[in-house]
């Protein structure tokens, strides 16, 4: 049971690092999309951007959640 327990953390962070590594994945193919390409709407860029901001601050507080849980 006890390694049961113990696997719950570590599969949520693999579970954040897929979703995280999705966002950073989309978040730059939308950012090099917008801006190679001038008469796309500029928002495709600015999602891009959003989704990488987005990323990092996941990968932030998820190492802070692991630091705090070791």
């Amino acid at each position: 049971m006890d390694f049961a327990a113990a696997l719950i953390p570590l599969m949520t962070a693999i579970g954040f690092a897929v979703l995280i590594a999705i966002m950073q994945i989309v978040g730059v193919a939308l950012g090099i999309v917008g801006l190679r390409k001038p008469s796309r709407p500029k928002w495709a860029a600015q999602l891009g951007t959003v989704l990488n901001g987005g990323g990092l601050l996941c990968t932030v507080i998820v190492i802070a959640a692991l630091v705090t849980q070791l």
